[in-house]
C-alpha cells in the first residue's frame, strides 16, 4: 500500500542580502548567529507550519488539501557531515530539518533524512503507507517529485516569485488514486506570514499600483 497523501514544502527562509545592502543572517533556535540556519522569518514560518499541518479544534485545517502527517522526511542535508553541520564547521545546511522541527516536536515524530538520492527518498515516502510530509531544498524538490508516479507531469522547477526568487509559501500535494495507480498532483498556498500570496505571486509594487 502506498502513502495516501504526500506533501512537499520548501525549506523556510534562508540568509540573504537585502535590497538595501544589509545582510539578513541565519540564527539557531536559541537566537545565535548561524548562516547555515533559518532566518528569524524562517523560524516564524517553521512555527506557523506546526499549526498549518495539524487540525484546528473543529477538525479542519488552515490550508486546503493538507492533512496531519504521520511521517516526516527532510532532504538537502549533508548526512556524512552532520557533526560539522552542528558545529558550523563547513557542513551543508540543516534548514530542511529546522523547518520541520517545530512540527516534529508537536507531533512527536522522527525526521527521516538518511537518503543518498532523491529517488531513495521518494521510494521511502511512497512506501510510508499514510500521510507524509517532505521538506527540501527548492532545487532538489522537482527531482523528488519526478520519482512520484503522477497522472500529469510535475513542474521542472520549484515556483518562483515575480523577482525570480524561490517561493517559501507553496505546498505541492500528491493524492493517491488507487483506480489509476498514480497520484493526483496539485498546489496549495500557505498564506501564513505577511507577504505570502495565494496563487501566482504578485510583487508588492504591483499590489500598491492597484490601490
Amino acid at each position: 500500500m502506498n502513502a495516501v497523501k504526500i506533501m512537499i514544502i520548501c525549506q523556510a527562509e534562508k540568509p540573504y542580502q537585502a535590497s538595501d545592502g544589509n545582510q539578513i543572517n541565519g540564527v539557531t533556535n536559541q537566537g545565535e548567529k548561524d548562516n547555515e540556519g533559518l532566518t528569524i522569518r524562517g523560524w516564524q514560518r517553521a512555527g506557523a507550519l506546526a499549526a498549518y499541518f495539524t487540525p484546528l479544534p473543529d477538525g479542519t485545517f488552515m490550508g486546503s488539501g493538507v492533512a496531519e502527517p504521520a511521517a516526516l522526511f527532510a532532504s538537502g542535508t549533508d548526512y556524512q557531515n552532520r557533526e560539522k553541520m552542528q558545529h558550523n564547521a563547513g557542513g551543508k545546511s540543516s534548514r530542511s530539518r529546522e523547518t520541520l522541527t517545530p512540527l516534529s516536536d508537536k507531533l512527536d515524530l522522527v525526521i527521516h533524512d538518511d537518503f543518498e538520492t532523491e529517488e531513495q527518498l521518494a521510494t521511502a515516502v511512497i512506501g510510508s503507507k499514510d500521510v507524509a510530509l517532505i521538506c527540501g531544498e527548492p532545487q532538489r524538490i522537482p527531482s523528488i517529485a519526478h520519482h512520484i508516479p503522477t497522472l500529469r507531469p510535475t513542474p521542472s522547477e520549484w515556483p518562483k516569485d515575480k523577482n525570480g526568487e524561490n517561493r517559501f509559501d507553496v505546498v505541492w500535494i500528491f493524492d493517491w488514486k488507487p483506480n489509476h495507480n498514480k497520484y493526483h498532483f496539485y498546489t496549495a498556498y500557505q498564506c501564513l506570514l505577511s507577504g505570502d500570496l495565494p496563487g501566482e505571486a504578485v510583487s508588492v509594487s504591483e499590489l500598491l499600483n492597484t490601490l
